[in-house]
């Protein structure tokens, strides 16, 4: 299983808060699709909106054992119900990592 952890659209706006989020759009895009044609199961997580996610850290994404997310986008590998890699940030525009989680 594949989690993508992503900020919202900003209702004011219509466009994504997260610069980061829009920057790795693509590059998690053409991994969801590669996903996609090999049965990868995946998961879209919004962290909900800027006031949701910036400078909360109580919020379930940050605190929980399992995720302790520190930025977004994040895009987590799960085996058998254990986080086995996370991706943050930067690492989302990273084509070969994202591949990789999906080849296994």
């Amino acid at each position: 299983l594949i989690a993508v952890f992503k900020g919202t659209t900003d209702p004011a706006t219509g466009e994504n808060w997260c610069g980061d989020c829009v920057e790795s759009e693509p590059f998690i895009n053409a991994m969801l699709k590669k996903a996609s044609e090999n049965g990868v199961n995946v998961l879209m997580c919004p962290v909900g909106g800027r006031d949701d996610w910036k400078g909360k850290a109580d919020h379930p994404y940050r605190t929980d054992a399992r995720l302790k997310l520190t930025g977004v986008p994040a895009v987590v590998y799960f085996e058998e119900g254990e986080t086995m890699v996370t991706l943050t940030e930067g690492q989302c525009k990273d084509q070969g990592a994202l591949d990789d989680l999906v080849e296994g």
